[in-house]
């Protein structure tokens, strides 16, 4: 190995050890700094979460519920809906994300149980936004519908993938409550589907 080569492989060493080197002697303020970033990532995140739930609870009051259908009479709502209420809201006390997806989930199982009552569900095909947007353009819910339901779906996407930030119990309850209401005015046209007779789509 000549010299030139020699002076070569010193230089290319000595780059990675003087970075970790650096990295040693300052490594307190790189602690800081990286714990003052994820604080601002955090508190972004909490902001944004808290500002989209208050939006959400603002147009759910658009939503063509019944009286019973408030929290202030849920014991006049139907005793099975009340006992799923209940049972999210002390889910709520222990595991608030779990008790957001949860309530979410009895919204995808009603959206279909309506659907399938109203036969546009065509096997299965039509879920989700799909499903509502099509009850919409039925005339059997308003449009407002549409954004509560998919305000919903956000919300519980972050509170199922973004686990950076703390979901408190009186947010994950606020969830529930709007989601009681969202339940409660598909429960209504679920039950107009029984006293009236309906041709099924395509049929």
């Amino acid at each position: 190995m000549d010299n030139q080569t020699l002076v070569q492989l010193v230089s290319a060493l000595a780059w990675p050890f003087t970075v970790i080197i650096i990295a040693f002697m300052f490594r307190q303020e790189i602690r800081k700094i990286a714990s003052r970033l994820s604080a601002l990532s955090y508190g972004d995140m909490k902001a944004e979460f808290e500002k989209d739930l208050n939006k959400l609870e603002r147009d759910a009051k658009e939503l063509p519920v019944k009286e019973s259908s408030t929290k202030v009479d849920h014991r006049k709502n139907d005793t099975q809906t009340l006992d799923s209420y209940e049972r999210l809201s002390r889910i709520s006390e222990i595991s608030p994300r779990a008790a957001i997806m949860e309530s979410w989930r009895d919204i995808e199982v009603t959206t279909k149980q309506v659907t399938d009552a109203y036969g546009i569900s065509n096997d299965g095909q039509i879920a989700g936004v799909k499903a509502i947007r099509e009850l919409v353009h039925q005339n059997l819910l308003p449009e407002s519908v549409v954004t509560v339901y998919e305000q919903m779906r956000r919300l519980r996407g972050r509170a199922a993938h973004a686990a950076d930030f703390t979901i408190t119990p009186d947010e994950a309850k606020r969830y529930i409550d709007t989601a009681y209401q969202f339940h409660n005015t598909l429960l209504s046209l679920l039950q107009q589907a029984g006293k009236t007779s309906r041709p099924k789509k395509g049929g």
